[in-house]
């Protein structure tokens, strides 16, 4: 018999996927989301290398 998965929703691919904010930038990160920055430019203020 086969089993039939759940779909992803866009909500599960992100909670699988985000990652722990320091707390001294979470209020700057979430300044730039409500401003909809790039996710580049977000990425940049985390640390983030893109590669």
């Amino acid at each position: 018999m086969r089993q039939i998965l759940p779909r992803l929703t866009e909500r599960d691919r992100t909670l699988k996927s985000s990652k722990y904010v320091p707390k001294r930038l979470l209020k700057r990160v979430q300044q730039m989301e409500r401003e909809k920055a790039g996710v580049r430019e977000i990425l940049g203020v985390l640390g983030v290398v893109i590669g």
